[in-house]
């Protein structure tokens, strides 16, 4: 029984990991468009930079609820 937990823990975090590193790809390529207009670029220019301090708060989230669980798991309430 514990085997198969521990394969369904490992097969979460590869996927997890996969999703983490997927978005931080996609949020390192995001750019300002060069315009014209400067005032459009700063605003695009915040709205990338808020969308990446996001993404980071999400994820420390998500982790901080992964330790929960975990600490959960060690006393043998498995909560996913």
């Amino acid at each position: 029984m514990r085997s198969v937990r521990d394969g369904i823990v490992r097969l979460f975090l590869c996927l997890f990991t996969a999703e983490v590193i997927t978005s931080v790809h996609q949020l390192s390529n995001l750019n300002v468009t060069n315009t014209e207009d400067k005032v459009k670029a700063k605003k695009q220019a915040k709205h990338i930079d808020m969308r990446k301090r996001k993404a980071l708060a999400d994820l420390f989230k998500y982790l901080k609820t992964l330790g929960k669980s975990r600490l959960r798991h060690k006393w043998n309430v498995f909560i996913f």
